[in-house]
C-alpha cells in the first residue's frame, strides 16, 4: 500500500486492514490479472467517509473495461469494481500532473462532476496492484496540484451561483435566492476543505469532513446554520408572508452569501500554495460600508481577481485580502482610517463596496 503522506493526502484515514484484505482477495478471485493496468482501493473506505453499509470500491485502469466488471461479497463486505479506461487515465493525468496541466488552462472550469470524481478517487486512493509503467505515471499525480484545480473550478462555480442569488434577490424571488445561496455555501464549504487538501465529490459527506477537522470546526457550525432553511420560507407552501419578514429573509440571504464568498476567498488566498491554517470566525454586519457579498475571488495559476454580475477585475492579492475582511459596519471615514491603502472610490465605482441601502 502506498504511503498516504506520499500521495499528499494529509488526513489520518488509512483503510482498515480487513478492508484492504477484502479488496485484494476480490482482485485475486474475481479479476484476471492481465485485464488491468492498475488497481486502486478508493471511495469512502479510503477517504475515511464510510458508513455501516458502505461498499468497498476498487478502481481499475484497463484497456477493455468489460473484462473487469464485477461485484461480490468478500469477508462480509460488498466489493465492487469501478472502471477507468486507459484513455480516461491519460485525461486524468493531464489534471493531476502539474507538468501536463498548467493552472491557467481554462479546462479547469469545464470538467464534469463525474470526471472530477474519478480524478480525485484515482489520485487519492491506495495502491493495490498494477503494472510498473502505469504505477510510475500514477506516482507523478500530485494531490496539491489537483487541490488547486478543485479550488480554481470551485471559485468559478461559486461566482455563478452567487450571481444567480443576486439576480433573484433583485427580482424579489427570495425562495429561489435562498436556494441559490444554500448551494453557494455548499460549494464554498467544499472549497475550504480543498484548501486544507481534503478532496471528495459528494455533498452528503460535507458534514463529516468539516466536523473531523479541528481547524474548521467553527466554520462547520456556521455552515450548518446557513444550510438550515428558515421558517420564513414556509411561504413557498402558500403560507402568508408579510413584508417585514421579507426584509428579514433578505438580510439572511445577504449574510449567507457573504459567508460563502468569504470562505471561498479564504480558500483561494490562504490555501493555494500551502494548506490553509485556522480559519477566522466569519462576522458580518447589516449596516455601514462593507464588501459586496455577491462578488467572489477567482484564481488561476497566472492570475487572481474578483468577479460578479457578469464582470471581472484582475487585482493584487494584498488588495483582495483587505477587501475580503471588510465585513463590519464602518463609516467611510472609519474604513479609510483602518484601511488607508484601500482605493475606496474605485471599489465603490466597481460595486465592490456597498452601504446600508444594498438590496442584492
Amino acid at each position: 500500500m502506498l504511503d498516504a503522506v506520499k500521495r499528499g493526502f494529509k488526513l489520518n484515514c488509512s483503510p482498515k486492514e480487513e478492508v484492504i484484505e477484502a479488496a485484494k482477495k476480490f482482485i485475486e478471485t474475481e479479476i484476471d490479472k492481465e485485464a488491468y493496468h492498475l488497481a486502486i482501493l478508493s471511495g469512502s473506505h479510503a477517504f475515511g467517509l464510510e458508513h455501516a453499509l458502505s461498499d468497498i470500491d476498487v478502481y481499475f485502469v484497463a484497456k477493455d473495461i468489460t473484462n473487469i466488471l464485477a461485484i461480490e461479497s468478500v469477508n462480509g463486505y460488498t466489493v465492487q469494481s469501478n472502471c477507468v479506461s486507459l484513455e480516461e487515465f491519460f485525461e486524468i493525468e493531464t489534471l493531476a500532473n502539474p507538468h501536463k496541466f498548467p493552472m491557467h488552462d481554462w479546462r479547469s472550469i469545464k470538467a464534469s462532476d463525474s470526471f472530477l470524481k474519478k480524478s480525485i478517487r484515482l489520485t487519492g486512493g491506495y495502491l493495490l496492484d498494477g503494472k510498473s509503467e502505469i504505477i510510475a505515471r500514477w506516482n507523478d499525480f500530485d494531490w496539491n496540484h489537483l487541490s488547486r484545480y478543485v479550488l480554481s473550478r470551485g471559485g468559478v462555480l461559486l461566482s455563478r451561483q452567487l450571481e444567480d442569488a443576486a439576480g433573484c434577490l433583485q427580482y424579489g424571488d427570495y425562495g429561489m435566492a435562498w436556494l441559490a445561496v444554500r448551494e453557494a455555501v455548499e460549494i464554498a464549504a467544499d472549497m475550504i476543505l480543498a484548501a486544507d487538501r481534503d478532496l471528495y465529490v459528494g455533498r452528503k459527506c460535507l458534514s463529516r469532513r468539516l466536523r473531523r477537522n479541528s481547524k474548521l470546526y467553527l466554520v462547520y457550525a456556521q455552515v450548518l446554520d446557513a444550510l438550515d432553511a428558515p421558517e420564513k420560507l414556509k411561504y413557498l407552501e402558500g403560507i402568508s408572508y408579510q413584508s417585514n419578514q421579507d426584509f428579514s429573509l433578505k438580510g439572511e440571504i445577504i449574510r449567507h452569501a457573504a459567508l460563502a464568498s468569504y470562505l471561498g476567498g479564504i480558500a483561494l488566498l490562504r490555501g493555494w500554495d500551502v494548506p490553509v491554517g485556522d480559519v477566522p470566525v466569519f462576522k458580518w454586519s447589516s449596516c455601514g460600508w462593507r464588501r459586496n457579498p455577491f462578488f467572489t475571488i477567482q484564481r488561476y495559476g497566472n492570475a487572481i481577481g474578483v468577479a460578479g454580475y457578469d464582470k471581472g477585475y484582475r487585482m493584487g492579492k494584498k488588495l483582495l485580502e483587505e477587501w475580503l475582511e471588510l465585513n463590519s459596519d464602518l463609516t467611510k471615514d472609519e474604513l479609510m482610517a483602518s484601511h488607508p491603502k484601500i482605493p475606496f472610490e474605485y471599489l465603490v465605482k466597481l460595486n465592490l463596496l456597498i452601504d446600508e441601502e444594498f438590496n442584492g
